[in-house]
């Protein structure tokens, strides 16, 4: 097989760059575009059209043809052909599909189920009583309504 067709996970999204171009997202493996930092995202031109593409999806098409598969003005699906040949085409997909695996097994110990569900359980058990309210203001060094007063800082005495 030397073409594969992908599913782009974020068919609907376009994001407005500070030169207020608006581009389309491209992602085969992040369904939402804040599930990575603005360093996760580069700039791929595809024919006439400028896409932002997360890096783990960039390193699956890199060395790859695309063809963009449309439904109106959305990106639905990627098409992506190989020019490798014979064995070494086998080794390159099977070297993706390990890569593609690693990522989402980083996804999921990142965004681990369990551990949000647990933290979910400790704000749902959480509670504040009366005895953790300080009652008397004067019990602390603040004034109700008021910012804290300014500290002078002096430099630290120069050691050398």
């Amino acid at each position: 097989m030397n073409t594969a067709t992908l599913k782009n996970l974020l068919p609907n999204s376009k994001v407005k760059l500070a030169d207020n171009n608006l581009v389309l997202l491209l992602s085969i493996f992040y369904n939402h575009p804040r599930l990575l930092s603005e360093d996760g995202w580069k700039l791929l031109k595809v024919g006439s059209e400028n896409i932002l593409i997360d890096m783990d999806t960039a390193h699956i098409v890199k060395d790859k043809e695309i063809e963009l598969l449309w439904d109106k003005d959305h990106i639905t699906h990627l098409k992506l052909s190989s020019s490798l040949k014979g064995d070494a085409l086998k080794q390159h997909w099977e070297d993706m599909l390990t890569y593609a695996g690693n990522v989402q097994r980083d996804m999921n110990a990142h965004f681990d189920k369990d551990k949000v569900e647990e933290l979910c359980d400790v704000l749902n058990n959480m509670s504040v009583t009366k005895d953790d309210v300080c009652s008397d203001p004067s019990d602390t060094d603040r004034e109700p309504d008021k910012t804290l007063p300014a500290k002078e800082q002096s430099l630290p005495a120069n050691t050398s």
